[in-house]
């Protein structure tokens, strides 16, 4: 009876005992519907969140609640929280965390058995032989792989700043667009009960016989045109609020009044000053993935260098028994890791241009960016100096001249309409500013967003968590 070397079965056995288990874990749908339609009423999850955000130094509501509507600054905070861009966007960057927490493991040893059986006939016909070995990264290639795989990280991280970023951005866009399709739709409805009543009047005096037909029917086509005017606003508005719960990862049929602005809040419009190009999204973006690029080549180079094989070897030749080390190592006289250095190097160079390339363009969009904040900003001023007033008195003129008795129904369709024109033109121009200033303030990150010891999808996170 031939003993069996005891080592090998013995490290089977404590390797696979370490082994990851498989659970499926379906998607349950219902469960997230419903939880998805009930968000209007977590404000406690929000507020959690809010608070996180503070402590960082992030400009939150003062008192944030979603009972009595939401205002810009909140829906800043539900976008943040809630977008389903977002979640999706943490939960990819979420991988290459879950990657870098595990790298840089040791090899898993290996175990080897051969077992041969002499053609002969003898007393004892088997040679068993066993081994197990480890290896040892004399090379520090698992050091690397390690930085590696944390650059990696890091470079998800800041992909992750850019979008939350942007999609915030993004938000303020859409806010000040319905904002300003919202109060025009209010002023053509206000126009449209102007010309009734003037339809009211231009009726009277058709029937009296004091005013043209063609007159009368001006008044009525420009009422029925105002009218389908504010209906047409009506329903686009609508569609952008829709636009913007979606945006704040809420249901379609959340009961939550919107509050329209057309200006940034105090803490955005602060930072217009703001001369940190190398807070620029894209600029931090591409120093990432050049990190990244440096780290892959000196763990493409390092691996050119061997690592060292030692373990333990066990042989019973026909019942002679022996026990040994076993040493190995493979020699780079051929496969010197030449096309993973060469394709690490350019990779490396092509990250350097990203990063020259988006440092200019980090100036270039500054220099626009002011350039239409300076037009907005004068075009805005002289239309509020020198048209709206010229516009009021002549309204004011009118309804004073209709109250004497003189009424001439041309000229005043005509004032209405100029009215009408110029306050339209006014949101349009506000937002337009609003817009530009947008566009300035999204071109660097705030300092809270960039802080170095957490993140905001662990602040999102640890929201999630506070509600169940």
């Amino acid at each position: 009876m031939h003993r069996r070397p005891l080592p090998f079965f013995f490290c089977l056995a404590l390797s696979l005992s370490g082994c990851a288990t498989y659970r499926e874990q379906p998607v349950d749908l219902a469960a997230f519907d419903a939880q998805w339609r009930s968000r209007h009423q977590q404000g406690d999850a929000v507020a959690a969140f809010a608070r996180e955000l503070y402590e960082r130094g992030a400009a939150v509501p003062a008192r944030l609640t979603l009972a009595d509507g939401i205002d810009l600054a909140e829906a800043e905070m539900l976008t943040l929280l809630w977008n389903p861009t977002l979640r999706q966007a943490r939960a990819q960057a979420g991988i290459a965390a879950a990657e870098a927490g595990e790298a840089g493991a040791l090899d898993a040893p290996e175990i080897g058995f051969d077992a041969l059986h002499a053609l002969e006939s003898m007393a004892k016909p088997w040679t068993l032989a066993a081994a197990v070995s480890f290896t040892l990264p004399l090379s520090g290639r698992l050091g690397l792989q390690r930085t590696h795989a944390e650059r990696l990280a890091q470079a998800e991280r800041e992909r992750l700043l850019t979008q939350e970023w942007s999609t915030l951005a993004v938000l303020r866009d859409a806010w000040i667009a319905w904002s300003a399709v919202s109060l025009e739709q209010l002023q053509a409805k206000a126009f449209a009960e102007e010309v009734a009543q003037l339809d009211a009047i231009a009726a009277r005096l058709g029937a009296a016989g004091e005013l043209s037909g063609i007159a009368a029917r001006a008044v009525r086509i420009a009422g029925l045109r105002a009218g389908f005017t504010a209906k047409e606003l009506a329903a686009e508005a609508e569609r952008q609020r829709l636009g913007l719960l979606a945006l704040m990862g809420l249901a379609p049929d959340a009961p939550l009044t919107l509050h329209p602005a057309l200006r940034l809040g105090d803490d955005l419009m602060q930072r217009l000053g703001d001369e940190q190009v190398p807070d620029d999204p894209r600029l931090r973006e591409a120093l990432a993935a050049h990190q990244v690029a440096e780290a892959r080549l000196r763990l493409e180079i390092r691996r050119q260098y061997p690592d060292v094989k030692l373990g333990l070897g066990f042989e019973d030749d026909r019942g002679d028994q022996s026990l040994g080390p076993v040493i190995g190592f493979s020699i780079p006289l051929w496969n010197t890791n030449a096309q993973a250095i060469a394709g690490a190097d350019a990779t490396r160079a092509a990250t350097a241009e990203q990063i020259t390339a988006a440092h200019a363009a980090a100036l270039h969009d500054r220099a626009q960016a002011r350039v239409v904040l300076v037009d907005r900003r004068t075009r805005l001023a002289e239309m509020e100096h020198a048209l709206v007033p010229l516009i009021d008195a002549q309204l004011a003129d009118s309804r004073r001249l209709a109250g004497l008795g003189d009424l001439d129904v041309a000229l005043l369709l005509e004032v209405f309409d100029a009215v009408w024109t110029c306050k339209r033109d006014l949101v349009r121009l506000r937002a337009d500013l609003a817009l530009a200033h947008n566009r300035l303030i999204a071109l660097a990150l705030p300092g809270w967003m960039t802080s170095k010891n957490q993140s905001t999808a662990e602040d999102a996170q640890r929201a999630e968590d506070a509600k169940l």
